[in-house]
């Protein structure tokens, strides 16, 4: 009985063999992990933002200009090209819009010494800029925290001299409103440093004007400050 027992389980193991454990998974992770091809962070990158800024007036010829309500309005798109993990170059192509209220105080003179309810020169340009960008410790595929310096050149294609007057007869309404278009004091070029700080998508700017706003072969005042404020990357 004991020799049939023996027999028995001697022939289970050639007819049912143990085989070992099947090795499922041979590569790492890391093996897994793929750089992004498209993304804030990969090697070329575009996208639309916008930009808020208000005039901060420093050192102004013969006007005087308000600080409040003296604002830029910007829209452009952004071309990004990546060199290394801390290093990026770039372009902008945007469409500005530039508000100068002007005071109207007893020292006025430019553009005219008569004194307006409201005042205001605008521009519209359309602006190209060349920036480099330095890009600050570890991030993802995401923006992270940079800094940005460049140049922009400004071609101010629309332009105007903006009155309003309250005191007028009432039989031509409360308020009279003049629009100067294409006033001929207006530089037509002109250039600005810029430099930017930003987190992600969310960007301080401040710009400077290295070009006079005032034609100087015609008059001599002219307008000169810093435009500061906020600019929003449209981007995830």
């Amino acid at each position: 009985m004991k020799i049939n027992i023996t027999v028995y389980i001697f022939f289970l193991f050639i007819c049912f063999p143990v085989s070992g454990q099947k090795i499922l998974m041979e590569k790492s992770v890391e093996d897994s992990i793929t750089i992004p091809e498209k993304g804030p962070n990969s090697k070329k990158f575009g996208h639309i933002y916008l930009a808020f800024t208000n005039y901060v007036p420093f050192n102004n010829q013969g006007i005087n200009v308000k600080s409040f309500g003296s604002m830029q309005y910007e829209f452009g798109r952004r071309y990004k090209r990546k060199l290394n993990n801390t290093f990026s170059v770039g372009y902008n192509l945007s469409f500005s819009t530039y508000d100068f209220n002007i005071k109207q105080d007893t020292a006025k003179e430019f553009p005219v010494s008569e004194k307006f309810d409201k005042e205001k020169i605008r521009l519209n340009a359309l602006n190209l800029e060349l920036y480099q960008r330095i890009n600050f410790g570890k991030r993802g595929n995401y923006m992270g925290i940079f800094m940005d310096v460049g140049v922009r050149g400004e071609w101010n294609v629309f332009n105007k001299y903006i009155t309003w007057d309250n005191q007028v007869p009432q039989a031509f309404g409360r308020t009279v409103k003049v629009v100067y278009i294409q006033p001929e004091f207006i530089s037509r070029f002109s250039y600005s440093l810029v430099f930017r700080v930003g987190f992600n998508n969310v960007i301080l700017q401040c710009s400077y004007s290295l070009a006079d706003i005032i034609d100087q072969g015609k008059y001599t005042e002219d307008i000169e400050g810093f435009w500061i404020g906020l600019q929003v990357g449209l981007h995830r």
